[in-house]
């Protein structure tokens, strides 16, 4: 009985570890690591999944806890394992509830290009990451005449936003 006790709280403790690291990996990815606020898909997993993961870890603390030095039962045993599917179901769901493809590529808003009034050069303007800590703008400039050159200047943040805006 003392084996099962411990393998059914060795299980436990691995789907609680699991658990807190897909609700760490739900803030820190859908926030791309602070960079950004959280997206509603993100928002909502947190609200919906995550309390009830956090209520259900906690629970599963308490009860570990408070039978640390007992042996638990075919019963708890039962209780053990429920919990722990219900822990690992939470982690998948969180998982997915990360939107990770505005941070792995840079997302890029760009103005349509625009001739100089001599027609030498072709010009626009791309901010990167806009609504993150870590925007950035470029001019993309493209001379004309010469075939493959083409070039870009980083620009300050002020700048590039207001002429967006205009």
């Amino acid at each position: 009985m003392r084996i099962l006790t411990a393998v059914c709280k060795g299980i436990w403790i691995i789907a609680i570890t699991i658990n807190v690291l897909s609700i760490l990996w739900l803030v820190v990815g859908s926030t791309a690591n602070f960079q950004s606020s959280m997206y509603i898909v993100a928002r909502y997993t947190l609200f919906s999944v995550g309390i009830f993961s956090i209520i259900l870890i906690s629970l599963s603390i308490f009860y570990l806890w408070k039978t640390k030095k007992q042996s638990i039962g075919v019963s708890g045993c039962a209780v053990a394992l429920v919990f722990s599917l219900f822990l690992l179901g939470c982690s998948s769901m969180n998982q997915e509830g990360v939107v990770d493809k505005e941070w792995f590529r840079d997302s890029v808003d760009q103005d349509p290009i625009k001739s100089t009034t001599d027609g030498k050069y072709d010009y626009r303007l791309e901010i990167i990451n806009r609504g993150q800590k870590n925007v950035r703008q470029q001019l993309y400039v493209k001379e004309l005449g010469v075939p493959i050159q083409s070039f870009k200047i980083n620009t300050d943040e002020g700048s590039a936003d207001s002429i967006l805006s205009q």
